[in-house]
């Protein structure tokens, strides 16, 4: 994978997730896509993370961590944000697995003319079983359809264009919608023109800890 290719910023906010974090940044470590830059943020963790985290910076430089007292997932992300340099920015949850191609995928369909998209993806369970798929749509058309009910994919799982973000002056909101920071966003994006897709391709393992669910029985 050449590095002449867009850069991509992937942001991983990190809040005691020791127990699915070597995973999440293998994940990301491994990509096809390699012109990465991985910015973590140690969110003020009281377990092993920040471990974990300098563990993967020593064989990987292209990890840069920020370590710093607890702040909030949206704090964290509009940081991460702010000091990315990447033509691209790619969300990722400490919990969640991003498949080997993804990044390419999604960069492969920005390139484009796409500002946000996002991809199929596998709900797991909190110790990586298997539950269901979920299909999202891949016609950008329907997308505003679905923004009056929920969301077009996967927060973890999106690409979205730095300079539409920064050109719009948009970012994550503390004040509205807190609990649905992800919604808020796709919807601002979305007024302000935001061109909305998706991989036609499952790439991304989303773990859902409200799946109750007898582990020894799958």
């Amino acid at each position: 994978m050449s590095d002449k290719l867009p850069l991509v910023s992937v942001i991983l906010p990190v809040y005691n997730a020791e127990k699915y974090l070597h995973e999440a940044l293998s994940s990301i470590v491994e990509q096809t896509y390699t012109n990465l830059e991985i910015i973590v943020i140690n969110d003020g963790s009281t377990d092993n993370s920040l471990s974990i985290i300098k563990e993967f910076s020593v064989v990987d430089e292209r990890i840069k961590i920020i370590n710093r007292e607890n702040k909030g997932l949206i704090y964290s992300l509009n940081e991460a944000i702010s000091i990315s340099t990447g033509q691209y920015i790619a969300r990722m949850d400490a919990d969640d697995i991003s498949l080997p191609l993804r990044i390419e995928k999604q960069v492969q369909l920005l390139e484009t003319g796409y500002d946000i998209c996002g991809c199929h993806f596998h709900f797991i369970t909190e110790n990586g079983k298997f539950i269901k798929s979920r299909v999202v749509s891949v016609n950008p058309h329907f997308q505003s359809i679905i923004l009056t009910r929920s969301t077009p994919f996967a927060h973890g799982s999106v690409l979205i264009r730095k300079s539409f973000l920064d050109n719009n002056k948009i970012a994550y909101s503390n004040e509205n919608y807190t609990s649905a920071e992800d919604y808020n966003l796709w919807v601002e994006c979305f007024n302000y023109g935001a061109r909305i897709s998706n991989v036609d391709d499952y790439l991304f393992k989303y773990r859902d800890f409200d799946f109750f669910i007898i582990e020894d029985k799958l």
